[in-house]
C-alpha cells in the first residue's frame, strides 16, 4: 500500500498545538503551490488563499468561529475564498486563447447568480481537499473550520473590496496529540458499486 494511503489513514482533525514548532516557509510555499495547481472546471480557478499569520487577526476571527480555539492557536490559518465575479481581466490570465475565453463566458452566462456561487464553492472545495490530502502526506496536522460567520470574516479580512468571499478555512500546525483513535470508515462494499 502506498505511503499516501497510509498517511491518509492517520490523518485527523488535530486539537493539541505544539507552539515550539512552526510550519516552515518552504512547507508553506509547497502548500500554496498545491492550492495553485489544484484542478478546476475549464481551468477558471475562481479562488484565492489568504494566509493569516497575524495573531490579532486570528483572535478576531475566532470570535466568529463558534469560539473554536484552533482558529487562533495554530502556526498558520488559511482562509480559502471564492472569486465573486469572473471578469475579463481574470479570464485573460486563465485562458490565453480567445475561443476558450468565449466558451467560459458562455458557460457562466448560462447560470443564475446563485448557481455561479454554488459552482465557485464547489471549485474551491476541490482545492481544499487537495490541500488537506497534501498536508496529511507531509505529516502536517490540520483542522478544517466549517462553522464560521462568513460575512464577519469577509469584513475583517476586507475580502468584499477584493471581490472575494470566504468559503472554507484550515488551521495548520504540528500537534501534540498522541492518542489518536482508529478511523471508523465504511467498508469498501458500502461505498462503491460497479455497474
Amino acid at each position: 500500500m502506498s505511503n499516501f494511503i497510509e498517511n491518509l489513514k492517520t490523518r485527523f482533525s488535530a486539537r493539541g498545538f505544539d507552539s515550539s514548532k512552526k510550519i516552515s516557509d518552504s512547507d508553506l510555499e509547497e502548500i500554496i503551490e498545491v492550492f495553485r495547481l489544484s484542478p478546476s472546471m475549464l481551468n477558471v480557478q475562481p479562488w484565492k488563499i489568504f494566509v493569516i499569520k497575524d495573531e490579532n487577526t486570528k483572535k478576531e476571527l475566532q470570535k466568529y468561529s463558534a469560539d473554536q480555539d484552533q482558529v487562533w492557536i495554530n502556526s498558520h490559518f488559511l482562509v480559502l475564498a471564492r472569486k465573486n465575479q469572473v471578469d475579463d481581466f481574470h479570464l485573460q490570465k486563465v485562458a490565453k486563447w480567445e475561443p476558450k475565453r468565449e466558451k467560459i463566458k458562455n458557460f457562466l452566462n448560462n447560470m443564475s447568480e446563485s448557481q455561479k456561487t454554488e459552482w465557485a464553492v464547489s471549485q474551491v472545495s476541490i482545492a481544499l481537499w487537495n490541500v488537506i490530502a497534501f498536508l496529511a502526506d507531509k505529516k502536517i496536522d490540520s483542522c478544517p473550520i466549517w462553522i464560521f460567520d462568513r460575512e464577519k470574516y469577509d469584513e475583517i479580512l476586507g475580502l468584499k473590496e477584493k471581490w472575494y468571499s470566504s468559503v472554507f478555512n484550515i488551521a495548520i500546525w504540528y500537534s501534540t496529540d498522541t492518542n489518536i483513535s482508529p478511523k471508523d470508515r465504511l467498508n469498501r462494499e458500502d461505498i462503491v458499486e460497479f455497474l
